[in-house]
């Protein structure tokens, strides 16, 4: 998400038709926004959580709350060397929504979730 809000040509064609031709039918998972909250308190992002929620707006991008089923999901996913508990639950998120997951982790595709490395 935080690629697609801020250098968009940075992602791979493919990803960013996926993004761009359905753009009403994409989700920004909570997790993703709480990633963004870390990384700009410790300033390795100046992009804050209301910048990213209002340009996931403006693109169409739609909200995932985190629901009971996905936390369901979470805790039937294999242990992993991939230690990032919001990737985790982000990897939950799509398993459970049935969604692609676009990303440039080739890591989260050892869990079974649909990937588009972007």
């Amino acid at each position: 998400m935080i690629r697609a809000l801020t250098a968009p040509r940075s992602l791979s064609p493919a990803a960013r038709r996926a993004i761009e031709e359905e753009a009403q039918a994409v989700f920004v998972p909570i997790p993703a926004f709480r990633g963004v909250a870390i990384k700009h308190r410790v300033g390795k992002l100046e992009l804050s959580v209301a910048e990213a929620q209002a340009g996931a707006a403006r693109s169409g991008f739609r909200t995932l709350g985190i629901e009971p089923e996905h936390l369901r999901h979470a805790e039937t996913l294999p242990q992993s060397d991939h230690s990032d508990p919001f990737d985790h639950l982000i990897v939950a998120q799509a398993l459970a929504e049935g969604l692609t997951l676009v990303t440039s982790d080739r890591a989260l595709a050892r869990h079974g979730a649909d990937i588009l490395l972007g």
